[in-house]
């Protein structure tokens, strides 16, 4: 909560110096706009981008996919589990796939489908679900020895499901609260590149026309987009995994 009140007497801080620097002192410059030309073009810019629609679909992308891919990571946790405490080139084959740079891969998608939405959705939804069972693979080496000795008499189907999947709960929510950061900025590069609809390919249009005014207004709702998912999960994580790993 403190950390939380540091960051926004900081924002707090920076808005008002803007305010001041950039409404009455420096009024004409190629920078920043003046906050009341902001304000002024926010409903404006809202309608002629049509950001309603760009910040559903992004944000459903992003937030679709961390849900669906953990929902489906759970059903396919004992099977998943088993592979992984079995079969060690799994987990490499998975921290290989860490060093991929993403670029590449959404230019590849971009190219191969150019701006369908489902290769969208499916392109992320891979991603996101790849990066949690490489947490869950990681986790299970973890797992501490006291939990596996208290449960040495379950069978391998409940050691899975109480022991493991449990201990790794914490890590795996925790880098979905990392991860969404992330997910945002791919998401994004891939609506720029490939201008499948979304905020980014509505901040190409305004980068295309110029309009530093909606490119700060589109930022400034991602920003806080960004925050609010971040706070929502953190607060999720710890009503549902708030022991230790």
């Amino acid at each position: 909560m403190n950390n939380y009140k540091h960051k926004l007497k900081l924002l707090s801080a920076l808005l008002f110096v803007y305010i001041i620097l950039f409404e009455f002192i420096l009024e004409h410059n190629k920078f920043l706009p003046k906050p009341s030309i902001l304000f002024e073009s926010l409903f404006q810019i809202w309608k002629d981008y049509n950001l309603l629609s760009g910040i559903l679909i992004t944000a459903g992308i992003v937030y679709f996919s961390i849900v669906g891919s953990f929902i489906l990571l759970w059903l396919l946790k004992n099977p998943i589990i088993k592979f992984f405490a079995k079969y060690s080139c799994g987990i490499e084959a998975l921290q290989l796939f860490k060093s991929v740079p993403v670029f590449m891969l959404i230019l590849i998608v971009s190219l191969w489908f150019d701006a369908s939405e489902s290769a969208k959705s499916v392109f992320i939804f891979l991603i996101t679900f790849i990066s949690l069972s490489r947490v869950l693979a990681k986790e299970l080496s973890r797992t501490k020895k006291e939990y596996l000795e208290v449960a040495q008499n379950l069978n391998p189907e409940k050691l899975y499901a109480e022991v493991y999947w449990k201990s790794s709960l914490p890590s795996l929510l925790e880098l979905a609260v990392r991860f969404q950061r992330v997910l945002w900025l791919i998401v994004l590069v891939y609506e720029f590149v490939s201008m499948s609809f979304g905020m980014g390919a509505i901040m190409r249009l305004a980068l295309l026309y110029q309009d530093l005014s909606g490119i700060i207004i589109i930022g400034i709702i991602q920003v806080l987009l960004i925050w609010l998912g971040t706070v929502t999960l953190q607060f999720l994580k710890k009503k549902i995994a708030f022991w230790e790993t």
